[in-house]
This record gives structure tokens, sequence and C-alpha cells, in this order.
């Protein structure tokens, strides 16, 4: 006889906000581990095609990625949706300034900071990249096999666990120096 749990997902589809026990300490362990290893893997395979686009920076996409989204915005509000530390930003914004991808602004509200603005340049090199990153991303979903709804899953449940760790700290060390990524900003 099927309980109220068994569903479309299956018997262990729980209720939203209760603790799922049939995950065992084994498994979270081993999603740790996926996650991070997906994480650097997915990282390096997508520097290495901007690489041969002759394109920007992993580092630098997500920083351009992040200012189109969020628009002129503070350094440190950069650095907070990156999850990075605000000295590895400062580095990484010098050289992406240097490259012309970016300026700094006076912030008229708050003259102890500057406000980071995206420049026309900025703007070309991040449309070339982002075809790359989404030719790369399509190939490696393709070769995982998976459909678009468990893609769409994946991305819920990734939000999901990126919206839960909040005010966790973030990495002491700059995504650009995690893996080798300065060497191009």
């Amino acid at each position: 006889m099927a309980s109220a749990n068994d569903d479309a997902a299956g018997p262990t589809a729980r209720e939203p906000g209760k603790p799922d026990t049939a995950i065992t300490d084994t498994d979270l362990t081993d999603i740790f581990d996926v996650t991070v290893r997906v994480e650097t893997r997915l990282w390096a395979l997508v520097e290495q095609r901007l690489e041969e686009g002759d394109a920007i920076s992993v580092t630098s996409y997500d920083v351009l990625r992040t200012l189109l989204s969020l628009g002129t915005c503070r350094p440190g509000d950069i650095a907070a949706h990156l999850g990075i530390t605000s000295g590895g930003m400062t580095k990484v914004l010098d050289r992406m300034e240097r490259d012309g991808l970016l300026e700094r602004q006076p912030n008229e509200q708050d003259r102890r900071s500057s406000l980071i603005a995206v420049t026309p340049a900025g703007r070309r090199s991040f449309d070339e990249a982002q075809p790359l990153v989404e030719a790369t991303m399509r190939e490696v979903i393709a070769k995982s096999g998976r459909s678009p709804i468990e893609i769409a899953s994946l991305r819920e449940v990734l939000v999901a666990l990126n919206e839960a760790l909040g005010d966790a700290p973030t990495n002491t060390r700059a995504c650009p120096t995690r893996r080798g990524s300065a060497r191009r900003a």
C-alpha cells in the first residue's frame, strides 16, 4: 500500500522543510565530494574553452555577469554576491580596470567607496565569452544524459543550497588564485 509520500518523486519524497532521514552520513560526504569535484572540473573546462576562444577569464566573466545583472554597484557587493573576499575582489577589479573591462566611479552617497560599472569593452568581452560558456555547459549537460527536467531540478537544488548557506564564510582565497586564473583577468 502506498504512503502519502509515495508520489511521482518516489517513496523517498519528503515534506518541504522536514529533514530526509534516508540520507546517510556517507551520502552527505559523497554529495560534498561530488559537488566540489564538479565545480573544480567545470571551472577548469570553461576556463580552457575561454582561453581557446581568446576570451576573458572565468573570473572576469563572472564579475561582468554579476555587474550586468546587478547594475553598477560597490566592490563589496560584487564580492558578497560571488562569495569571495574583499581583498581578492580588489585585485580582480584592479586587473579588470587596467584591461578596460570596467571602471570605477565616485560613489556620491558614500565617498569611502567607489562604484563599479561595466565599460563598452567589458560588455563586448562578456558578449564574446557568453556563447563559449553556454556551449560548454550544453556539451557537459548532453554528456550527462540527463533530461531537461532533471537539469532544472538540479538548478533548483543548487540555488536552494546556495541560499541556505546565507552568511556562511566565504573562501579566504579569492577565485582567481584558487585555480590559477589570476594569469588573465
